[in-house]
């Protein structure tokens, strides 16, 4: 494959169903093995025949771990580069698309612009139908995470032509987090400790998947060699693939008549 660099309730069908039409389906992260945590998702839609693209907007280049060696820079860049291309294969969804711009350098002024430009350029050429991304507390609250999901967020509400239809935002519940006991390594208890959840009632979509489906992205979760020891890779797939099989989304923004009161 080759690398660029640079929705509504009833399209979220049941898992058994064949698609009416294809859909265009973007999910919008911050890293490099970001799209870990919506994988199965991915994975489904692009078996049920919708193009599904993964966007990431940084490099990676300095995700520096002890365990792979790999020096910070251009070395760690091309890795994380390569290992994405690898996750997109194997969840079975188009070639990345990487925005290219620093760890770390999301809040600032001078990059939070381009950032945007580049996603509303996204957006309206691709005709995307949907956006999946981090919700505003990023997951386990890393500010590139949370930058990406207030950029996302701002350039989706502007609106624009072939703009998509629904923004989701990446989410959990507290009971399926809380429910996982068996943990081995460190990364597992960091999910556990840090990961933020959300109160049911403001979770709207409950998106199953397959065994199939499971297995694609464990397989791309084993692609991210430079972030992820072998337990690693276990406690994301145990966080992700826990039975029963699903993903919540939460519905960022809905369409609804004007309203002259705050408690209409």
């Amino acid at each position: 494959m080759s690398t660029l660099l640079v929705g509504h309730f009833s399209f979220f069908l049941p898992a058994q169903a064949a698609p009416l039409e294809s859909k265009t389906i973007l999910a919008v992260f911050a890293h490099p093995d970001d799209e870990s945590f919506v994988g199965p998702v991915l994975a489904r839609y692009a078996r049920e025949g919708h193009k599904v693209y993964l966007v990431v907007v940084t490099d990676g280049q300095l995700g520096v771990t002890a365990h792979a060696g790999i020096a910070a820079g251009e070395p760690l860049k091309q890795a994380r580069l390569a290992e994405t291309q690898c996750a997109t294969q194997a969840l079975g969804i188009e070639a990345p698309i990487m925005l290219d711009f620093v760890d770390g350098s999301l809040a600032q002024s001078k990059t939070m612009q381009p950032v945007a430009a580049q996603l509303g350029q996204l957006f309206s050429q691709l005709k995307a139908d949907v956006v999946i991304t981090w919700g505003p507390e990023g997951g386990y609250g890393h500010p590139d995470h949370r930058m990406v999901s207030n950029l996302v967020a701002e350039v989706f509400q502007k609106g624009g032509d072939n703009w998509p239809q629904a923004l989701y935002f990446a989410a959990a519940a507290d009971i399926d987090l809380h429910n996982y006991n068996d943990y081995s390594a460190n990364f597992g208890q960091y999910i556990k400790a840090r990961w933020h959840t959300s109160a049911q009632q403001w979770l709207t979509h409950k998106i199953a998947f397959n065994q199939s489906d499971k297995q694609q992205a464990a397989a791309a979760v084993a692609c991210h060699q430079s972030q992820f020891t072998a337990a690693d890779i276990a406690d994301i797939n145990a966080f992700v693939g826990a039975k029963p099989w699903h993903v919540y989304l939460r519905q960022a923004y809905t369409q609804t008549a004007l309203r002259q009161s705050l408690f209409e």
